[in-house]
């Protein structure tokens, strides 16, 4: 006989970041291979990636800092992912990757 278990959806703290707020990108929603579900989440104050796994309802925070992620697109494999944000320049977009608990910038820039 197949068992069914209820599962308690997410939800998102009441008060600040409570609103959703989507990504620039069309897809809003990213499901890596480890079975984390990977969103957007104003919590803190910034707009950063957060993930829930498929067995622990509780969001862990995958970007943090003060910046803003505005796009984000999955790898084919669904092992990590890549995004814009002005994580270390608020006045400019640049390109990040995050795999794992690791955040690599791949781009920077200078000027005013």
């Amino acid at each position: 006989m197949l068992r069914m278990e209820k599962v308690k959806p997410w939800q998102a703290d009441e008060g600040k970041g409570s609103a959703f707020y989507g990504l620039s990108s069309g897809q809003q929603l990213f499901w890596l291979a480890n079975n984390e579900l990977i969103f957007l989440w104003e919590k803190e104050g910034w707009l950063h990636l957060y993930a829930i796994s498929s067995t622990v309802g509780k969001a862990k925070l995958l970007t943090p800092g003060n910046f803003e992620i505005q796009y984000v697109s999955q790898f084919p494999d669904r092992s990590s992912l890549l995004f814009s944000s002005n994580r270390g320049d608020l006045n400019r977009q640049h390109i990040g990757q995050w795999k794992g608990s690791k955040i690599t910038q791949i781009t920077k820039g200078k000027g005013d």
